[in-house]
């Protein structure tokens, strides 16, 4: 797989080792062009200041010599007397310290060196200007092929990025090209692997917005084919009602109609609460609540539809229990529960809600004693319009897979089955300690 870094890496290191082997021998031929020059002026002006033998006119060898690169040498006996000097040079004052020593002379900075055998003393002096020449044109040699280099430089740079840019500007095309409908992912091939992760992410966008839609979808195929029953026979009441003579008669309709338009708008709210839960990635911002509080509080809501059907409503609390939950979806979830059972209990059967520990984490459970569920049936029970109930029992198919969604939002685990010490079923919700 490409690497970018790898890339950017392999282009770099070729342009600075071209730079450097070229900034290596140009430097070294410059300076060896100009170390050269000083070192063989400074070897002839010993040569010829040696001893101080040779005839003035052998100096003249030296007359078209650069004035900074002229050797200042001077001898003294133990008098101050000077017995010896380089005519062709600066005339240095004798110093009084030995060793080497940095003066301003003649409008000049000098490197001196004295020293002396206690009879005669001898002084030799450069200018500095000779040697500052000598760095001044190795760091140029260096500069100089780097400066003339940088264009190459860029030149290669930009033919690497314009490459890889070209693998992106391919990857934009395929992309605007897809259809809304493309289900394929889309290909990483060929692309550097920093890109990859962001390749990555986007297909799984693609992959929950094509989620998404599917669900939309499905939900408005199943929405229609649930109402086009109860909205077809709330036709064939209105045709009866309009067309029966007798006041009894449709007095009858008429409560059907009212009846039918209850389930109706009942499936509607919770079709309504569906779509909800379906487009909010995350649960609304709602007032906390005591869990007891909460339970008692709905339970109460059925005391008058369970004494109707002449059913016990019956609570068991741990009245230690300090759980705080979110008020709102959590306490549908809790009356979708009670309600089915209720719904499915037989006349003068008994509820019995449950609110106990289970280790660090709060159970709440609702026992039923009524009909079961067939055990083919509850792996389908949290399905969207999947009824288990026999047809006399009116339900829309749609509570439990409301449950099922508000306590997958706030991590709660729902777990429906038959009870095993009796008839009925136990709706069992754990709320773990961090909620």
């Amino acid at each position: 797989m490409i690497s970018l870094r790898n890339i950017a890496m392999f282009w770099i290191t070729i342009l600075l080792v071209v730079v450097t082997c070229l900034a290596i021998l140009a430097s070294r031929a410059l300076a060896v062009i100009e170390t050269n020059k000083l070192l063989d002026d400074e070897l002839q002006q010993i040569a010829l200041n040696a001893g101080g033998r040779l005839a003035p006119a052998a100096h003249q060898l030296i007359s078209r010599m650069e004035a900074e690169n002229r050797i200042s040498v001077e001898v003294w006996d133990s008098d101050g007397k000077s017995i010896f000097e380089n005519p062709a040079a600066v005339r240095i004052p004798r110093q009084a310290e030995l060793g080497f020593k940095d003066i301003d002379f003649d409008g000049n900075e000098w490197r001196v060196y004295t020293a002396t055998d206690g009879k005669r003393t001898a002084l030799a002096a450069q200018r500095w200007s000779a040697r500052t020449e000598v760095v001044n044109h190795t760091a140029l040699a260096a500069a100089v092929p780097v400066f003339a280099a940088l264009p190459i430089g860029w030149i290669v740079i930009i033919l690497g990025v314009n490459a890889l840019l070209k693998r992106f500007s391919k990857f934009s095309l395929e992309l605007a090209a897809r259809g809304v409908e493309a289900r394929d992912p889309i290909a990483a091939e060929n692309m550097p692997q920093e890109v990859v992760p962001l390749i990555d992410a986007m297909n799984e966008l693609i992959g929950r917005h094509r989620s998404a839609v599917e669900q939309q979808k499905r939900f408005l195929a199943d929405a229609a084919h649930e109402l086009r029953t109860p909205l077809a026979a709330l036709q064939i009441q209105i045709d009866n009602f309009r067309n029966q003579p007798s006041v009894t008669v449709r007095g009858e309709i008429f409560n059907e109609l009212a009846a039918g338009i209850q389930r109706a708008s009942a499936m509607l709210r919770q079709l309504m609460r569906m779509a909800r839960l379906d487009d909010q990635p995350e649960s609304p911002a709602s007032r906390p609540i005591d869990l007891k509080d909460l339970v008692v509080s709905v339970v109460s809501q059925f005391v008058q539809p369970a004494s109707a059907r002449n059913i016990e409503l019956e609570m068991e609390i741990d009245e230690s229990l300090a759980t705080t939950v979110a008020d709102g979806d959590i306490r549908f979830l809790f009356t979708n529960l009670i309600d089915n059972a209720i719904r499915y209990s037989a006349t003068g059967g008994n509820v019995k809600i449950v609110l106990c520990r289970d280790g660090s984490d709060t159970r709440v459970e609702v026992k039923d004693m009524g009909i079961g569920i067939p055990a083919e049936a509850l792996s389908r029970i949290f399905d969207r319009f999947y009824r288990a109930a026999p047809a006399d029992i009116e339900g829309t198919g749609l509570g439990l897979a409301i449950a099922r969604k508000i306590a997958d939002r706030y991590h709660f685990d729902l777990s429906i089955a038959n009870r095993t010490d009796s008839k009925g079923v136990c709706a069992s919700v754990v709320i773990p300690a961090a909620a």
